[in-house]
């Protein structure tokens, strides 16, 4: 019932309580008031910048930070605008890194990487044909010369193309792989990350599929059938797959996109 006492209460994957108007941080935040300790759990940074850390830390510790538009005063670089107060940056970071380690406990990758077998990376070089050249190139014309503002849309349209080009060496490469072992195939878009699931089922290989299109139990469940089984692929997408998973089963991985954002590949492949 709502008057049952909470001795610790531990709140896993914390940074998904990054913005305070969310249901669920709403929900995190009537559980908190009836704990004695809250602990906040997290491996994965907070994307939206100092800000992110308020709704966070008013769980932990309510009060001790100030208000939401206190502490973005003081930490978050406020910038007025026609619309109010805008915290994008950040200020005074010493001085909250130092309050922050009364509260925080922080491990990071590099401190327990001695523990871990050794991180390598290798590129695998993709032929172009003729014809995809000047597919390529047609494109790029056109985004060079085109007046659309939305140059993120033709860019994403661009890579799509490059991703499908990747298709025949990244099939060629999950053969040699799965002979031996489990393999992680990570994709940015959702429509080449079917497409090579399809290919890699075609050519009689185990495969399973994760992206956006697939429900987050079903995720789970696939997931969990890709751990069970010694020689298969996992195709998953990139903002679906980067946190809060566990794909140590692979010991092996192959990006055939990338984000334009390093830590957008580095917590993928950290998994």
């Amino acid at each position: 019932g709502r008057d049952v006492p909470i001795g610790t209460l531990v709140l896993d994957e914390a940074h998904e309580l990054s913005n305070p108007k969310t249901l669920r941080t709403m929900g995190a935040s009537m559980l908190a008031s009836r704990a004695e300790r809250v602990l906040a759990l997290t491996g994965t940074p907070i994307w939206n910048k100092p800000i992110g850390l308020w709704s966070i830390l008013s769980l932990m510790a309510p009060g001790a930070f100030g208000s939401q538009a206190q502490f973005g005063d003081r930490y978050c670089d406020p910038q007025p605008t026609q619309y109010g107060t805008r915290y994008d940056g950040s200020t005074n970071s010493a001085e909250l890194d130092a309050r922050l380690s009364q509260v925080r406990i922080r491990r990071r990758h590099s401190d327990i990487q001695t523990n871990l077998p050794p991180m390598t990376r290798d590129v695998i070089i993709a032929d172009v044909t003729d014809v995809q050249r000047r597919r390529l190139d047609l494109l790029a014309e056109g985004l060079r010369k085109s007046n659309n503002t939305n140059t993120a849309g033709q860019l994403a349209r661009y890579r799509a193309v490059l991703g499908e080009i990747k298709i025949g060496v990244t099939l060629n490469k999950a053969r040699q792989v799965l002979m031996q072992e489990p393999y992680v195939i990570w994709t940015w878009h959702r429509a080449l990350a079917a497409k090579i699931h399809h290919q890699l089922e075609e050519a009689g290989l185990t495969a399973f599929l994760v992206s956006g299109d697939v429900s987050p139990a079903r995720r789970e469940q696939r997931i969990e059938a890709w751990k069970q089984q010694p020689r298969a692929a996992l195709v998953i997408t990139i903002p679906v797959g980067q946190v809060g998973i566990d794909l140590s089963h692979a010991m092996q991985s192959l990006f055939v996109e990338i984000d334009y954002t390093p830590a957008m590949v580095e917590q993928p492949e950290k998994r």
